[in-house]
């Protein structure tokens, strides 16, 4: 289902300059990993997603 908001051009271009002048109030650290050798062998990367959602499947299975 598609929804079509129709907006004041004003108000939109104000919000516009609102947020540009902005400064940003929060950064996120850098929560990379560091000292890890890569993925563990026989693990692709184009595998990894597939993997979460089969882990995130298999826990819900048990909770129930």
């Amino acid at each position: 289902m598609k929804t079509t908001v129709e907006t004041d051009d004003p108000l939109v271009n104000g919000t516009k300059a609102v947020a540009v002048n902005e400064k940003p109030r929060c950064r996120l650290s850098d929560g990379s990993f560091k000292g890890g050798h890569g993925l563990q062998p026989g693990v692709r990367w184009e595998d990894l997603s597939t993997l979460a959602y089969d882990e995130a499947a298999s826990v819900k299975r048990r909770s129930r």
